[in-house]
This record gives C-alpha cells, structure tokens and sequence, in this order.
C-alpha cells in the first residue's frame, strides 16, 4: 500500500508535460507526456481544426494514436497548448478523445474517436 501512495505522490509532483524517457528494442526513447490531471482548457478558435488536421495525417493506420511531440512538430503549437485543447474536447464530450500511456504510465499519445469540430 505504501508503494501505491508513494507512485500517487511522485506523480502529483511532476509537471503538466515533462519528457518521460523509457528503453524500447533496446533503444532509449525520450517523448513529451503529459500529466492529464494538471492539463487546463484554455482554448483559441480555429486551433482545434490545426491539431484535428494534424492528427488525420499523422496517426497510425491501425491503432489511431499519435504522439504529442508529432502533433507540435507539424502544427508549430507547444504540447502544452495542444493537451489543453484537447482536454476541453474531452471535457466537453468524452467519447470524441482516447489517450494512452508508456510503460511508465506517462500519457504519451491520444487519437479523435470522432470529429471534435
């Protein structure tokens, strides 16, 4: 039980989005992931349309998911401003997001289960 409440603890300290780096194929692999519970929902109109747009070219074919950092990369939004518009998505109907985690149960990547315009 201590271990549990320890793992809530450190996670409760780290911030919105963080870079979280785990070992893959034997490869080190460093992401943005960010920390759902700290993420606002500060909107701009018209930036929804930019990361849905994104995300349609971007994911992958079968599982749909697709990483913060490649949503920033292509629209030139921070990851920050990207999570905030899609937790207001989320917020507003929460069968429309999907998001999942690493192996360290950091949030790395999240796919539109429908059209969130």
């Amino acid at each position: 039980m201590i271990g549990l409440l320890e793992a809530m603890l450190e996670w409760e300290r780290k911030p919105m989005v963080f870079q979280s780096t785990h070992t893959s194929g034997g490869h080190k692999i460093t992401q943005s992931a960010v920390n759902w519970r700290k993420v606002g929902t500060n909107t701009v109109p018209g930036r929804i349309s930019k990361i849905y747009d994104s995300w349609k070219k971007q994911k992958d074919p079968i599982s749909k998911f697709v990483s913060w950092d490649n949503i920033s990369k292509d629209t030139g939004l921070s990851v920050e401003d990207i999570a905030a518009e899609v937790k207001a998505v989320f917020n507003r109907d929460y069968t429309l997001v999907g998001r999942t985690v690493n192996r360290m149960g950091d949030g790395t990547y999240f796919k539109f289960k429908g059209n969130p315009l």
